[in-house]
């Protein structure tokens, strides 16, 4: 009861429930990152202790067996950016504290997702002047906008005082002092303060961050980025801000291959799973009844001339989706080359009535299919980083499983004896390269 009291939302966990009395630490990260710094000199095996200190905190005296994979889940992991999904920047600054907070509100009252904070839709926070306050604040402390709102009445006029460098402190008026240091403990997002001074980020080396500078890395993330969400200062465009929240909305999905393209034949049928980055629940729900009343579609082709068209999601599946199922759309595109581009968009209409004859692309496309190969590890030989399987018969898209003539269990099964030659030849032909390089290695020394 405890628990559903606190996260309605979420569903019941009995690892974490077995937990209640003897939680982890909530500066766990920040103990583990001191222990790496202060052996990083003295030879010991960090790898070994780590494992060995997790593995007796996880099963302390008298704790249940759990799977040691369903543990680390639900305990330790951390929200991890899927490795095919691009990457979401806002950007913060300005002097108006009042002004921020009201864009930073309509930019979470547009997405509005069930249950989920404002911190769930960034992958990278640049921050600047007014804006540090707010990046400290949702990020690091992890407020909520209407925490931010209670503080604004405290909150100091734009001043030089606020970033005191050589004293390492961030001081925004009473009871709103952070320390510099904190930054570099904050997990997720990636964090970058711009105090005028340097740089300070938990994602890159202090070397590094100080031979850069903001505007450069606003242009290095803007070319990179699936979504750009900036402000500045100056009036709030309720355009501008609907149209940013309606592609951090389509940002949500990504596309992963169900196989490893072979190119027997040209075009080859690449098979694709969209996925969401959304963890199965009430925001996950509530965003795919959102999108089914809207009639939302995917736009999408690889080397086709037409885009073809697939329902976000039906109705007949949105009884699943209540029930803590994890979103999965198959798709198929063909694909004459590695170097073709699979382009998934979803038509602004279905996301938002007033965004007439618009659609808003889904993240990281359009996506090279030889980028999506090695961003996802399907080039490995042997196996994924993920585990997860990745040869052998692929996930058939809906067409497929209701086509008339499915195909016999011959061709499947000398589909995948050709898969697996496959990569029997990528494998043959590594160790002969290796033993030539061996070989072209002794010559030279004899």
């Amino acid at each position: 009861m405890a628990q559903f009291t606190e996260s309605p939302s979420l569903p019941l966990s009995l690892c974490q429930l077995a937990r209640r009395a003897n939680p982890l630490p909530d500066d766990l990260s920040e103990q583990l990152t001191r222990f790496l710094r202060a052996t990083a000199l003295e030879g010991m095996e960090q790898a070994e202790i780590l494992a060995s200190a997790l593995s007796m905190n996880a099963y302390p005296p008298g704790m249940h067996g759990f799977p040691p994979a369903k543990v680390y889940s639900e305990l330790y992991e951390d929200k991890l950016r899927p490795p095919t999904a691009g990457i979401r920047v806002l950007d913060l600054g300005g002097v108006e504290a009042a002004k921020t907070m009201e864009f930073l509100r309509s930019i979470h009252r547009s997405i509005s997702l069930i249950g989920t904070s404002l911190s769930d839709s960034f992958d990278v926070v640049l921050a600047s002047n007014v804006g540090i306050f707010f990046a400290l604040a949702l990020f690091l402390e992890k407020w909520t906008l209407e925490d931010c709102k209670h503080h604004l009445r405290r909150l100091v006029r734009p001043k030089q005082s606020w970033i005191r460098s050589w004293s390492g402190t961030i001081n925004f008026g009473k009871a709103l002092k952070w320390e510099l240091r904190d930054v570099r403990s904050v997990n997720q997002p990636a964090l970058v303060i711009h105090t005028k001074r340097k740089l300070l980020s938990n994602a890159m080396a202090q070397s590094e961050a100080d031979s850069t500078s903001l505007v450069e890395l606003q242009r290095q993330y803007a070319r990179r980025c699936d979504c750009l969400v900036q402000y500045n200062g100056g009036p709030i465009s309720r355009v501008l801000v609907k149209q940013m929240a309606n592609q951090l909305i389509s940002s949500l999905f990504y596309i992963e291959l169900a196989a490893t393209p072979t190119f027997y034949r040209s075009p080859h049928a690449c098979e694709l799973v969209l996925r969401c980055r959304l963890a199965p629940g009430a925001a996950l729900f509530g965003l795919l009844l959102r999108l089914c009343r809207g009639q939302a579609h995917f736009l999408y082709r690889g080397d086709e001339l037409e885009y073809k068209r697939v329902r976000v999601c039906e109705e007949n599946d949105l009884k699943a989706y209540q029930n803590w199922a994890a979103y999965e759309c198959p798709l198929q595109v063909r694909a004459v080359s590695p170097a073709c581009k699979i382009d998934i968009q979803i038509d602004g209409d279905g996301i938002d009535k007033g965004q007439h004859n618009t659609s808003h692309y889904i993240s990281n496309c359009p996506y090279q299919l030889e980028d999506l190969v090695r961003d996802q590890g399907l080039h490995h030989c042997f196996g994924s980083p993920d585990h997860r399987p990745i040869r052998g018969r692929p996930i058939m898209s809906k067409q497929a499983q209701h086509s008339p003539n499915p195909a016999a269990p011959g061709n499947t099964e000398k589909g995948s004896i050709l898969q697996q030659l496959n990569a029997l030849q990528c494998t043959v032909g590594q160790v002969m390269q290796s033993q030539q390089r061996f070989q072209d290695g002794l010559t030279t020394e004899s």
